[in-house]
């Protein structure tokens, strides 16, 4: 499969099988990316196999992902450096997308959409997707995802051992696309971390059924998460 084209693998993996869903995430990454990020099949150097994970570092987090997923990494220099990590589901079905901000970055970024702090963030991004998905789907519906105690004791524990304060938000948009005569829903969980006020996005989303499966694997990523990297004096 790594000698395909990257268009091969996605006709074969999402065009062929799930058209409504491969133009929902493509539409998704293109919002939560600023376009900035082309998923494909990424096999590089810093990969290291460890049984049925992949393990890769770089300057800017340590990261686990199961072995039969897909991801793609790369950075952005615009407005400030902005490093992004997207691994996606075997089905395609699902995505976990890293975001990592430099000083300069978060500052342009807290400016621009009227942020005032990193408490914000979460509802800012699960609202920009809700507000996308009712230009194609008029029938969605949102709905927040609350009492999820065993999640904010997990995202405590986490953030005592790698960031200075989080927040998140879990939503449910159902009707959110279309395939035959049946519509389908999607889940997402939207987490702002804070680093000496650097900000990072931990965004989990995808089609409801899948999202709910793969979670146990998510948690997994993100307690695999080690983050590496503090640019107070970013100066891109």
């Amino acid at each position: 499969m790594a000698n395909r084209s990257v268009e091969a693998i996605l006709i074969y993996k999402i065009l062929g099988l799930r058209l409504p869903l491969a133009i929902f995430i493509f539409s998704l990454l293109s919002l939560i990316t600023s376009g900035t990020v082309i998923i494909h099949l990424t096999l590089t150097s810093n990969l290291v196999e460890d049984g049925n994970w992949l393990y890769i570092a770089t300057d800017y987090c340590k990261i686990k992902f199961p072995k039969s997923w897909y991801m793609d990494k790369g950075e952005v220099n615009e407005n400030g450096s902005v490093y992004v990590i997207n691994i996606l589901s075997e089905d395609f079905q699902t995505i976990t997308h890293v975001k990592f901000f430099s000083r300069k970055a978060t500052l342009n970024f807290m400016r621009e959409n009227n942020l005032s702090n990193f408490s914000s963030v979460p509802l800012f991004e699960a609202q920009r997707v809700y507000e996308w998905i009712l230009r194609n789907s008029e029938n969605a519906t949102l709905s927040y995802i609350e009492g999820e105690t065993e999640l904010s004791t997990f995202l405590e524990d986490w953030v005592k051992k790698n960031a200075d304060e989080a927040y998140y938000l879990a939503i449910r948009i159902g009707n959110a696309y279309k395939k035959g005569e049946f519509f389908y829903n999607v889940s997402g969980l939207f987490i702002s971390l804070a680093i000496k006020q650097n900000l990072i996005e931990i965004i989990y989303y995808g089609e409801e059924k899948s999202w709910t499966m793969n979670w146990e694997n998510f948690r997994k990523i993100l307690s695999s998460i080690e983050i590496t990297y503090v640019k107070e004096n970013e100066s891109k």
